[in-house]
């Protein structure tokens, strides 16, 4: 919103802040209703705003149309602080910003290293959902984002520990010019009444789901698995642990043989008030 002298401000929630410093690379991760979309929305038209030309690209890896991109939510922060006025210019495919500048939308599948070559002289790339970026995207985008301070920023919820963006942040060597926040619900300034209603109906309705989807943990359990409610009680009432072999007990082994090859072996040992479990899982069956 514009001041009394016609300065428009951006508010930006604490946790957010350290992402406002310049970086090569930026990350955002954490579980729903964080704020991350909104954050790397609002600083797109900020940036756009305080550096007149600049070009800027919104990313994800799979965009069948303008419907699945930020498009909407950039505009919103546009009309929010009154930016019409101020040489921004929404048209169908595209926002155009003051000074020539632009923001386009694109999915990277659609595209290859020399497509992308059109993208050369973009200062910022906000890759939404980057969860779903393979490495190949990754891996073309970039060495393409290479204007002088150019910044790559990155928003998603974690699925896996192997994915590429993943890897890239959070790996056992992340980039030395990077900046990454983990963030949460707890820290959205703007927290509604209907955000938390969502939320407390899945924590009861799907606790299964829950550390995923509102806390940024990994997927762990399929949706719809087997015993997936069992597991997660199990969990919450500190029942799953660390079980170390003892070569003097007795074991007996349980294998849950899957139709489509993957296999669960379950190895039990009996002690004199409970049994303890351990259960090991193919590495490609975790979700």
């Amino acid at each position: 919103m514009a001041d009394n002298n016609g300065i428009v401000k951006f508010r930006t929630s604490p946790v957010f802040e350290p992402l406002l410093a310049p970086a090569r690379y930026k990350g955002a991760w954490g579980g729903r209703g964080s704020g991350k979309s909104h954050f790397f929305a609002s600083l797109a038209v900020e940036m756009a705003y305080q550096e007149p030309g600049t070009l800027i690209v919104c990313i994800r890896e799979i965009q069948k149309s303008l419907k699945e991109s930020a498009k909407r939510l950039i505009e919103d922060k546009i009309e929010h602080h009154g930016l019409e006025a101020h040489g921004f210019r929404i048209l169908e495919d595209r926002i155009e910003t003051p000074g020539d500048g632009l923001i386009i939308f694109l999915g990277m599948q659609n595209h290859t290293a020399e497509s992308l070559k059109s993208l050369e002289g973009y200062k910022y790339a906000w890759v939404e959902q980057a969860e779903t970026l393979s490495q190949r995207s990754f891996d073309i985008l970039r060495p393409t984002i290479r204007t002088k301070g150019s910044e790559l920023w990155f928003s998603w919820n974690p699925r896996r520990r192997t994915d590429a963006v993943d890897l890239f942040f959070r790996g056992s060597s992340p980039p030395s010019n990077a900046i990454c926040v983990k963030t949460s619900w707890r820290d959205n300034k703007w927290w509604s009444k209907t955000l938390e209603g969502e939320r407390l109906d899945c924590l009861h309705g799907q606790p299964e789901l829950y550390d995923h989807i509102w806390e940024g943990d990994y997927e762990k359990i399929v949706s719809g698995a087997y015993y997936a409610a069992s597991l997660t009680a199990a969990r919450g009432s500190g029942r799953i642990s660390r079980c170390y072999a003892d070569p003097l007990m007795t074991y007996k082994a349980f294998w849950d043989i899957g139709g489509t090859g993957a296999k669960a072996p379950l190895m039990t040992k009996s002690m004199l008030s409970h049994m303890r479990a351990r259960c090991r899982q193919p590495a490609s069956t975790y979700r």
